[in-house]
């Protein structure tokens, strides 16, 4: 992309997404898990969606200026993960600490100029503040939560930065930007 003009590159529309990664201490059974149900695994770090894929002509600073102005107030936080279950064909690991602030990110972000990006089913229920572990069938949903639950345990991370990223072709995660959270 990059001998592709700059003027040429506004125009192209470009699938980003807006999320945090935690980083923990020791993601071994997480990434085990992951590698055993999650179909991406090989292509995104473990991560909590903020602002779902989204397709737009909007350049990288637009995007960036954009979140700096959504998460202004919002300060670091500790994210504790420990609950895994199962919702619609997917098993997530939900918050015990680190909830409320991963949600308030999320409403942030989508009173702005991501607002058009908000999934039409979250506009007739809560946003379930989650990390994806996995994905299931009603035939082996309560195989994987079993599972799952079996190989993981509690997972702290101090979340300070909000992450941009392009979601490229072949599915591929590349960080576009990194915005830190201001205490």
């Amino acid at each position: 992309m990059n001998d592709v003009p700059e003027n040429r590159l506004a125009r192209l529309h470009i699938t980003r997404s807006v999320l945090i990664f935690p980083h923990f201490e020791d993601s071994t059974a997480v990434d085990q898990v992951r590698s055993r149900f999650d179909p991406a695994c090989s292509k995104i770090q473990p991560h909590i969606t903020l602002v779902f894929p989204f397709s737009s002509a909007f350049n990288a600073q637009q995007i960036r200026d954009a979140v700096v102005s959504c998460t202004e107030g919002i300060h670091p936080f500790h994210l504790t993960l420990r609950d895994v279950v199962v919702k619609d064909s997917f098993l997530f690991m939900l918050p015990c600490e680190g909830r409320t602030s991963v949600a308030n990110l999320f409403r942030a972000l989508h009173s702005g100029l991501f607002a058009p990006y908000l999934p039409p089913v979250l506009e007739q229920e809560e946003f379930m503040p989650h990390m994806t572990i996995g994905t299931c069938t009603a035939e082996n949903a309560q195989e994987r939560l079993a599972a799952a639950r079996a190989s993981l345990g509690e997972y702290t991370a101090f979340i300070d930065t909000v992450s941009v990223e392009i979601i490229g072709d072949d599915s591929q995660a590349i960080i576009e930007s990194e915005i830190p959270l201001r205490a």
